[in-house]
């Protein structure tokens, strides 16, 4: 009889701890949301998109690497595999998308485009459809009363009518060290928009400097940028870094160091020898005087 009391006992904590454990176990399981933003770049001509993939994990957002995403182009009646992509250390995945593929455009101009993710033991899975807009920016100078920077932009409608664009921002850059230098924006009026060029910022040695005009997180076409050169900048002279070699006459830095610690050095022993001379003169001296005493 205690063998089975001790046995049921025994099969009481079993079954406890099996439902103790078992929601924490469920947790571990637990697939985290994932966030997928998705975006659209055409940069000179050459058209892209990019997707960020990131969880809150804890009390914070982090980026996802190694998710595999599947890039699709869609129509009305079919959706065609783009490619895939795995995502970065920074969790961003890229798809290049040619001009043949964006030519599979609904009646209204519009390409819609769709990533997806399938899901992974962590996350859950997620996609997300991106509708946009070929866009074609021009970006041209001239030169009248006052240097200008002129912007001309259309889209491409499937029947080949060429529509021009209203209502859009555009911003101008000059492209400094690490980063762009915002020269000014204009909203769009007849396809165009026209600044005063910048003459008071430096350019090359020839005065060439960029030009960066962009359209940036539209609703419609995306993130859209075209640039182009001019020698309309200030010349900056040329800065020539003087060459020290063995046969001109300023000697290369590290010969002229290793000198003066050579000399140091000589210098040093030859007053170590004459103060060694002075202590022992000074010493005889004293031996000669206790000799004459004792």
């Amino acid at each position: 009889m205690k063998y089975l009391e001790n046995k049921l006992r025994l099969y009481v904590l079993l079954v406890l701890s099996v439902l103790l454990l078992a929601p924490a176990i469920g947790q571990d399981k637990k697939q985290v949301k994932s966030r997928m933003s998705f975006d659209y770049y055409s940069v000179s001509g050459e058209r892209m998109l990019k997707v960020v993939m990131k969880a809150r994990i804890g009390k914070k957002y982090e980026l996802l690497p190694d998710l595999e995403l599947n890039f699709y182009i869609m129509s009305d009646t079919l959706s065609t595999l783009l490619g895939t992509a795995s995502t970065t250390d920074e969790g961003v995945a890229t798809m290049m998308i040619s001009e043949d593929q964006f030519k599979n455009k609904s009646l209204n101009g519009l390409c819609t485009f769709e990533c997806v993710f399938e899901g992974s033991d962590s996350f859950k899975p997620a996609k997300k459809v991106l509708n946009v807009k070929d866009l074609f920016l021009n970006l041209t100078f001239a030169q009248n009363e006052e240097k200008e920077i002129i912007l001309s932009a259309s889209d491409l409608f499937e029947d080949g009518e060429i529509q021009v664009e209203e209502n859009i921002e555009i911003i101008f850059y000059v492209p400094r060290t690490f980063t762009l230098f915002r020269i000014g924006s204009k909203i769009l009026s007849d396809g165009k928009a026209v600044i005063p060029f910048p003459v008071d910022l430096p350019g090359d040695t020839l005065g060439y400097m960029d030009v960066v005009a962009k359209v940036e997180d539209h609703d419609l076409y995306g993130n859209v940028e075209v640039s182009s050169s001019i020698n309309w900048g200030l010349p900056q002279a040329k800065i020539v870094e003087k060459t020290r070699g063995l046969g001109d006459t300023d000697a290369p830095l590290w010969m002229v160091y290793t000198l003066i610690v050579l000399l140091s050095l000589v210098w040093f022993h030859y007053f170590y020898v004459l103060y060694s001379i002075y202590l022992i003169k000074k010493e005889s001296r004293e031996l000669i005087l206790e000799n004459q005493k004792s």
